[in-house]
């Protein structure tokens, strides 16, 4: 069972993205933001990671660097719905910055399991 750290600020969003994951057979460890998902990805390596971008603390932006010093072939999934001025802008800096893969919200947890699959 493949180990997936998901990193999202709105508690709604991440037990629905989890409750998915865990459907689809992925074992899913939580974090709501930057700062406990590098704590996190420290204790308990991931095989991936499914980062949020906008977010109090630390964001998306400041931890995919942090992780990938870290561990640089770790795969990280960016996501973000714009924040509150629907820019998504910011999932194109978050690939710039490491991550492999970048999915604006709202989507279906099918189309990131496909993309976990795919990158695992």
């Amino acid at each position: 069972m493949k180990n997936v750290l998901l990193v999202e600020d709105d508690n709604m969003v991440r037990q629905t993205i989890a409750s998915g994951l865990n459907t689809a057979g992925f074992n899913v460890r939580l974090a709501i933001d930057g700062n406990q998902a590098i704590k996190s990805f420290q204790r308990n390596r991931p095989d991936i990671v499914v980062m949020d971008i906008i977010m109090p603390d630390l964001g998306g932006i400041e931890a995919i660097p942090e992780l990938r010093k870290l561990d640089a072939t770790i795969p990280i999934i960016a996501m973000s719905g714009g924040g509150r001025t629907q820019n998504f802008e910011f999932l194109e800096i978050a690939k710039r910055s490491g991550a492999n893969e970048i999915l604006p919200k709202p989507f279906r947890v099918r189309t990131l399991v496909e993309i976990i699959t795919r990158l695992l």
